[in-house]
């Protein structure tokens, strides 16, 4: 069967993608301004301390008067305590601020993402891998959290840093600052280099990392297959292959950087060097006092230290931007399926459907349907029947909307369903499928689901009905049993029935089975079965049989071929002539020993 192929859209641009992460963080406007007074708080004290350090050395070392160095350095040691204390606590201000900011936006994007996940459409799901989907809301986002607490303070804080420092030093002696600052060009084309080369490198680890996901979900959703085909070791070998890739991703972003930091260092160090040389000659000619040339020093060593580090979180930040890509890209996938502006409420339903000269085929690929039309009256069982590959799962989509129509229309009560409000639509039905997807939680929460606001009696009627009552209370804790993740914990049969409890307290109009029963034994079968019957009274039905045994009583059954409706009749009328459906149901017959 062809999917849709939905795949997020090209990556953004650096700016605009930069410019939506910035926008969320803007949306925290008081702790952001907060923030970045407490950077500048910091920036001050960091800017006072080596004005101390300036005095210390011109007032109090080369004073003439020795008997006064001592009294002179407790006094500046004590501002110098405070000073610090000051910077102490404007660090704690700086760590609360950031981690509130930072863990804002990260719970802000994983709800964002997880909100835009319920409003795709099924064919979204149906063309990804489930641990591919997951590197979005766990990997990416995670690397988000390291630009809300270590790049983003930088990026703000590191340009004024810079310019404070170099504000100081230019007041001190601007030659001697200008001397300093003449590697600055070549820091700057090394950052730019390697920055372009460790965002493609990014993009690239992002990637392989979805795979590793992707892998270990889908390897841990089949172990049973696996183990039963003892593949353990071709899909040891398959992940292997997938971390291999992940590992060799990260290794060529990783020796991106390794060769930028030493550069960027020789850079610094470099002028550095240069700095102490020429600050030397000014010493020795009076030109500016031993105090100020310290004070440069250490200022010159914290503005090269802002910069390098600078320099790397923008570099870092490149690893950012390329899990951002991912994450806008995604929340810019549009629901193939939605309502009309118009759409109309369906508040009451008596379960008419019609296919009215319907054809549909997935994405531009084949059509799986031609030309249906059938009328199923208020309480009618239609049966679809046919061998794999008919079209029956695809007639099925098409009655809540999972899918659009290619031509023609699916009515429900004399609406086209494409008119109607899709959860009015959808509450109006109940669908129990062939593979039971139960919740991690308690019998009693997972029969619930079909009405959320259900009292206990209610939930035990629709148990009972379902054949299930029983069963569950001789569960350890009755109705309060964890199922365990997909219902591990419950037999086929137990979770089948459990799964039509929850259709049956839905109390839905309209109903579709689909091969309800087709992985049961024949004692659980038999179970299931009469909850069905009781499920299907009064009910629009729609059951794709596994066994044409179960159909016997439908009001009609549709045989299809090739997306082709090729047959149809009661069971009696199309035993009485030759086709597809009698072929298939004396080969049951014969398979049963029937």
């Amino acid at each position: 069967m062809q999917h849709h192929s939905t795949q997020p859209p090209p990556a953004y641009d650096r700016r605009k993608t930069a410019g939506n992460l910035f926008a969320k963080v803007r949306e925290q406007s008081g702790w952001l301004i907060f923030w970045c007074i407490i950077l500048l708080a910091g920036i001050v004290i960091e800017v006072a301390l080596a004005m101390m350090t300036r005095y210390f050395t011109d007032e109090v070392l080369v004073q003439s008067d020795k008997s006064l160095i001592i009294p002179s350095a407790l006094r500046i040691i004590g501002y110098v305590v405070f000073l610090v204390f000051a910077r102490g606590v404007q660090k704690g201000g700086e760590i609360l601020s950031t981690a509130r900011i930072g863990q804002r936006l990260i719970m802000g994007l994983r709800q964002e993402i997880f909100d835009h996940l319920q409003r795709l459409s099924l064919d979204f799901y149906e063309s990804q891998r489930t641990g591919r989907i997951m590197s979005w809301i766990t990997t990416d986002v995670l690397r988000i959290r390291d630009f809300a607490g270590k790049q983003m303070p930088m990026l703000v804080r590191g340009p004024f840093e810079i310019l404070a420092y170099l504000s100081v030093m230019f007041w001190a002696s601007w030659q001697l600052t200008l001397t300093g600052l003449i590697v600055i060009p070549l820091i700057v084309l090394v950052v730019q280099a390697g920055a372009k080369r460790i965002r493609a490198a990014a993009r690239n680890v992002q990637g392989t990392l979805a795979d590793v996901s992707g892998e270990l979900q889908e390897e841990i959703s089949a172990i049973q297959v696996v183990k039963s085909f003892a593949n353990e070791m071709f899909e040891i070998l398959k992940f292997s292959k997938a971390n291999l890739a992940a590992y060799k991703a990260e290794m060529r972003r990783a020796k991106i950087e390794a060769v930028m930091v030493p550069m960027l260092m020789l850079a610094s160090g470099i002028g550095l060097g240069i700095l102490l040389l020429y600050g030397a000659r000014q010493v020795s000619e009076g030109i500016i006092s031993a105090g100020d040339l310290i004070m440069i020093i250490v200022l010159m060593y914290k503005t090269s230290d802002a910069a390098n580090k600078l320099g790397r979180t923008y570099m870092a930040f490149q690893d950012t931007l390329a899990a951002s890509d991912r994450i806008f890209a995604f929340t810019e996938i549009e629901p193939t399926i939605t309502d009309k502006p118009d759409a109309i409420e369906l508040d009451e339903c008596t379960g008419k459907v019609e296919f009215r000269n319907v054809s549909f085929r997935y994405d531009t690929g084949d059509y799986v349907l031609n030309d249906i039309d059938i009328v199923a009256d208020p309480g009618n069982a239609i049966a679809l029947v046919g061998p794999s590959g008919a079209g029956k799962s695809s007639f099925a989509k098409l009655i809540p909307r999972f899918y659009d129509v290619a031509s023609g229309g699916v009515l429900v009560d004399g609406h086209d369903v494409r008119d109607l409000a899709l959860p009015s639509l959808r509450t109006k039905m109940g669908i129990v499928p062939q593979e039971t997807i139960l919740f991690h939680g308690t019998v009693k929460e997972n029969i619930a689901y079909g009405k959320l606001n259900a009292g206990d009696s209610e939930i035990e009627a629709a148990a009972t009905a379902a054949n299930a009552h029983d069963f569950i209370l001789q569960l350890e804790n009755g109705y309060d049993t964890i199922v365990g993740e997909r219902g591990v914990r419950l037999s086929g049969g137990q979770r089948q029935r459990i799964s039509i409890a929850r259709a049956i307290l839905k109390d839905p109009k309209i109903l579709i089975l689909d091969e309800a029963t087709s992985n049961l034994d024949t004692e659980s079968e038999k179970l299931v079965q009469t909850a069905l019957e009781r499920l299907m009274k009064g009910r629009t039905t729609f059951i794709i049989a596994h066994r044409l045994s179960t159909i016997r009583n439908a009001d009609e059954i549709l045989v299809l071929k090739a997306g082709r409706i090729v047959d149809r009749g009661s069971h009696d009328e199309l035993m009485s002539r030759p086709g597809v459906y009698r072929e298939l149901y004396e080969v049951e017959e014969m398979g049963t020993g029937g």
